[in-house]
């Protein structure tokens, strides 16, 4: 089955990204406790991104056997070259970046927090590069290195992340084929023990820390396949995906507050609206507002969006800074300059970075559903 809006959904994760990082570079507070502070600052939209890769991950697995060795090199060459490309340029700028925020022009809390992670940067480059340079950042622990995640290139912990899921993905796939309850225990036991490596790490990146998102979209996969490969009945599949998507939602909002349960509440819309063969002015308005050009294309870039986006918004900080532009003048400038040169950029490292190794590492079947996959 292929999900006509995914790529849609996912450019507009990633623009909701983009906007949240430009309106604090441009120098706009966004108060944590209120409703834009919390709906852009607490990384809700990478949540988004989290599912949709245990979604298609588990989805690609239980469709196709591909040897481990040949599914890693799908995720390293899909992964890693436009990764590496904006990690060297961010690394490059690294002096510029510190001096953009050590003279910000206007007082906000986040400041403080970007100049910590680009001190510690800088202070200890090489062995943040190379965590960086392997995606090694999220399975270092703080008492190893200060801010292992967040340096360098701080949109990277979530990439990290992501990482970790690909590599561990094909044992869960395994393991639910030997035994689907065995594999629920073990997701039980990662979910309730993520406090205490959280504890022992000192950041979110570590999967042992950071995985229900993932499995929220592995779940909806495998229920899904059974689905597909007539293992359970329609009434069956509904009953089963109502009573799980509301209670991962349950439980996030019980353990995080309402906000934490928006990204299931997105999906799950997204999710059922594609299952369903009804036509409705609801799949109707999800068709219109997912599958357009704007959408499809911002879906197809969005992965060297997310990559790009930070070093434009402190080169163009940086230069505005430098020559004492005043703030009438900075902040619409920068809601709009580095805006359009990270989708110029993303555009072009999509079409010459992206699509080159994509293509080097799928076989000569060509499924565009798994070549857009992340």
């Amino acid at each position: 089955m292929r999900f006509i809006g995914l790529d849609g959904l996912r450019g507009l994760m990633c623009l909701w990204v983009v906007i949240g990082h430009s309106i604090t570079m441009a120098g706009v507070e966004l108060d944590k406790n209120s409703f834009f502070g919390k709906i852009l600052g607490k990384g809700l939209a990478v949540d988004v991104f989290f599912i949709i890769s245990g979604f298609v991950i588990t989805l690609l697995l239980l469709s196709k056997d591909t040897p481990y060795g040949k599914y890693l090199k799908q995720r390293v060459l899909r992964i890693f070259p436009a990764y590496l490309f904006f990690l060297l340029l961010s690394a490059l700028i690294l002096n510029e970046t510190l001096f953009t925020l050590q003279n910000f022009p206007e007082d906000i809390g986040k400041t403080a927090d970007r100049l910590k992670y680009t001190t510690a940067s800088l202070e200890d480059f090489k062995l943040h590069f190379f965590t960086h340079l392997f995606m090694l950042h999220g399975i270092t622990p703080s008492f190893i290195l200060s801010n292992p995640t967040y340096t360098i290139m701080g949109q990277a912990w979530s990439l990290t992340l992501q990482f970790q899921f690909f590599l561990l993905a094909p044992l869960f796939i395994f393991i639910l084929r030997k035994h689907a309850f065995f594999l629920v225990f073990i997701v039980v036991l990662i979910l309730a023990s993520s406090r205490f490596f959280l504890d022992i790490m000192g950041h979110h990146s570590f999967f042992l820390v950071n995985s229900n998102m993932f499995f929220v979209g592995m779940f909806s996969a495998i229920l899904l396949n059974a689905k597909k490969m007539n293992k359970l009945t329609n009434k069956n599949f509904y009953s089963a995906l109502i009573i799980f998507l509301l209670s991962v939602s349950l439980y996030q909002w019980v353990t995080e507050r309402f906000l934490a349960a928006l990204p299931i509440i997105i999906w799950s819309i997204c999710f059922f609206i594609e299952v369903s063969l009804i036509a409705s002015p609801l799949k109707s308005l999800y068709r219109v507002v997912l599958t357009n050009r704007i959408s499809i294309f911002l879906g197809n870039i969005s992965y060297s969006m997310y990559c790009s986006h930070m070093f434009f918004l402190y080169g163009i900080s940086f230069v505005l800074i430098k020559y004492n532009t005043v703030s009438t003048f900075y902040t619409p400038t920068m809601l709009i300059v580095p805006f359009l040169l990270t989708i110029l950029a993303s555009h072009f490292s999509y079409e010459y970075i992206e699509k080159y190794f994509i293509k080097l590492g799928k076989n000569s079947k060509k499924n565009n559903f798994q070549q857009r996959a992340i």
